[in-house]
């Protein structure tokens, strides 16, 4: 796979909305006069797979896998339209662009502080669209796949074989073959889990989950949508990672120097939880039942129990393995509203009285 591109970049297609953009269905006929959802949504395809062309390489195929489209005002028969694309970023197969449409309107524009007949611009819709490059081979086995509708029906090259496992996912999910999952966890739409990674039972994987070679999840633990688990993140049992959390594993990056072997490792005990948006800087080991709050930026190590919040992350309480708010009275006693009781000895917590 090639990327002779950056983030920001664009690409651009130019539109008339004739009669086979407009909303139409065989048991109704035409429903309305505008550019309808499922035009604009291949639409939208077309102008971003304009990325994906000079990116795959001859062996290599494009597939879109997820595109969004968001209407903001009506557009009529006969408008033309400008659709943009730009690229948002690109992570391993993984290309992902957001997009733009804009209707002109040719007529005379009759306001009193704009040039007679100039023509302006209109915002129509917009929304996101991902792809993914695969290998031909393995591109041709997807659409197998998505053809049954189910993939633990046989084992495919490449994509692991879940015939006989009890463990389930979305048909758009990618599972590397050599990736160990256990029993009883869901991975949903769009996921990627690579070789060597190792996924614990009863796992939960969110809508467009990342998951590296390399990394651990531990028994029960949760992932929610658009988290990546980059190599070097090992997570114990029950951990919960709250949605859009980010993950690093390489302290000073740079485009043009390789540091694969300076990833440091990020470890996060049983329990913690790690709140949505938080930024969990490589190299730090956060402690068990912890709580990380949203949008934080954890720098450094996390003590068990621990509630952080802020940029940097700053210690502000204690948390119960329940989940609770704990509060010390003077003899460093705490009460759970569950009944737990903690103890609060040399600045750790400590479970029962």
């Amino acid at each position: 796979m090639l990327n002779p591109y950056l983030p920001g970049d664009q690409q651009e297609i130019r539109i008339c909305v004739d009669e086979s953009r407009m909303a139409r269905f065989p048991d109704e006929g035409l429903v309305h006069p505008l550019y309808s959802t499922f035009a604009l949504a291949q639409d939208a395809e077309w102008v971003c797979r304009r990325f994906v062309v000079l990116m795959k390489e001859e062996h290599e195929e494009g597939v879109g896998s997820r595109v969004s489209v968001v209407h903001r005002s009506p557009c009529p028969l006969g408008a033309e339209v400008r659709l943009v694309a730009t690229l948002v970023e690109v992570i391993d197969n993984r290309v992902l662009c957001s997009w733009q449409a804009f209707a002109s309107d040719n007529s005379p524009d009759k306001s009193p502080d704009k040039p007679t007949g100039k023509s302006t611009e209109r915002l129509i819709a917009e929304g996101e669209q991902e792809q993914h490059i695969l290998n031909r081979e393995r591109f041709g086995k997807l659409i197998d796949r998505l053809a049954e509708g189910i993939i633990e029906r046989q084992p495919h090259p490449g994509i692991a074989d879940k015939s006989n496992s009890e463990w389930q996912a979305h048909p758009s999910a990618i599972v590397d073959a050599g990736a160990k999952i256990g029993s009883g966890t869901r991975i949903w739409h769009f996921c990627h889990v690579m070789s060597g990674a190792v996924i614990g039972e009863r796992c939960v994987l969110g809508q467009n989950v990342f998951v590296a070679s390399g990394v651990h999840l531990g028994n029960g633990s949760k992932v929610q949508n658009n988290v990546s688990l980059y190599e070097g993140v090992v997570c114990e049992e029950e951990v919960f990672i709250g949605p859009s959390a980010v993950f690093t594993n390489v302290v000073n990056p740079r485009a043009a120097v390789i540091r694969r072997d300076e990833f440091k490792t990020t470890h996060i005990e049983r329990g913690a939880s790690l709140g949505a948006n938080c930024t969990i800087i490589c190299g730090v080991r956060i402690g068990a039942y912890a709580f990380v709050g949203a949008g934080a930026v954890v720098t450094a190590d996390v003590l068990p129990f621990a509630l952080v919040m802020g940029v940097p992350a700053r210690q502000s309480g204690w948390m119960s393995a329940a989940g609770h708010r704990l509060h010390f009275d003077t003899e460093a006693q705490a009460l759970c509203p569950t009944g737990a009781r903690y103890r609060l000895r040399d600045g750790r917590v400590e479970v029962g009285g």
